[in-house]
C-alpha cells in the first residue's frame, strides 16, 4: 500500500487544506477554510477531482450572477428567444473584449456596436424579428469595413454569410465572377482538389475547372 497522500497547505479553488480530518468511507477526509472564511470536510477525491471547489459559497455566486443576466434581460436567456440573446452577447463580445478569440477581426479594426443596440438588447431584438430574424439565420454586415447597425446588418444563411467574407478569393470564368465555394457547388468540382489546383500547382481557373476530375494533376 502506497504512502497516504498529505494535502495540508494545497489549494483547490477557493479552498485550502488546513488539516488531517479523519476518514469518511474509504477516502481520507480534509478540513479546509474557504476564502470567504467558512470551513468544510472534504474527501481527496472531491478535491482532487475539481468536484468540490469552495463551501458552497461559488455555486451560490453562479446562481445569483444567473439569476441577475435573467432579470436584466426580461427573462430571455431561458425563452425561446435564447438564440437571438446569445448572437447579441457575442456580437458585443467580439468587439469589446479583447480576451476574444475573434476581436482583431472586430473590434481590433475599429468594428462596433451602435449605441441603440450596445445600450438596449430589446432595441436590437425588435429589429431582428422586424427584420425576418429565424433560428436558422445568423447576423451579417453588408459592409464588412462597417459597424452593427441597423442600416449594414441583415439576416443571411451561413452559406450567405460565408459567401460573403472579405477574405474570399472571386475568381472570374466565363465572363461571371464567384467564389470558390459558389463555383464549386454550380460545376459539381471537389472543393479541396479545385482549390490545391488554383494555389497549390498555380492552374488557371480555366484549367483548375476543366481538367478530368480523376485525372492525376501535373
Amino acid at each position: 500500500m502506497g504512502k497516504a497522500i498529505d494535502l495540508t497547505g494545497q489549494r483547490f479553488g477557493r479552498l485550502t487544506v488546513i488539516k488531517f480530518y479523519g476518514h469518511i468511507g474509504t477516502d481520507r477526509a480534509w478540513l479546509c477554510k474557504c476564502d470567504c472564511g467558512n470551513e468544510k470536510v472534504c474527501t481527496t477525491v472531491r478535491l482532487r477531482h475539481g468536484v468540490t471547489r469552495s463551501c458552497g459559497c461559488l455555486q451560490k455566486e453562479t446562481a445569483s450572477k444567473k439569476s441577475k443576466e435573467n432579470a436584466k434581460y426580461g427573462g430571455e436567456s431561458s425563452s425561446k428567444y435564447q438564440r437571438l440573446l446569445r448572437i447579441y452577447r457575442a456580437m458585443k463580445h467580439r468587439c469589446y473584449n479583447k480576451n476574444d478569440s475573434c476581436y482583431n477581426y472586430y473590434g481590433g479594426r475599429g468594428i462596433s456596436v451602435c449605441d441603440e443596440w450596445k445600450n438596449n438588447y430589446f432595441t436590437f431584438k425588435k429589429w431582428a424579428l422586424d427584420n425576418g430574424y429565424n433560428d436558422n439565420l445568423t447576423i451579417d454586415r453588408l459592409d464588412h469595413n462597417g459597424n452593427y447597425e441597423p442600416n449594414n446588418c441583415k439576416w443571411a444563411t451561413w452559406t450567405e454569410q460565408q459567401n460573403n467574407k472579405s477574405n474570399n478569393k472571386y475568381l472570374t470564368y466565363k465572363g461571371e465572377t464567384k467564389t470558390l465555394a459558389q463555383w464549386c457547388r454550380e460545376l459539381n468540382l471537389n472543393y479541396a482538389r479545385t482549390k490545391a489546383r488554383l494555389n497549390t500547382c498555380n492552374m488557371s481557373v480555366e484549367n483548375a475547372f476543366e481538367l478530368p476530375k480523376y485525372k492525376k494533376d501535373s
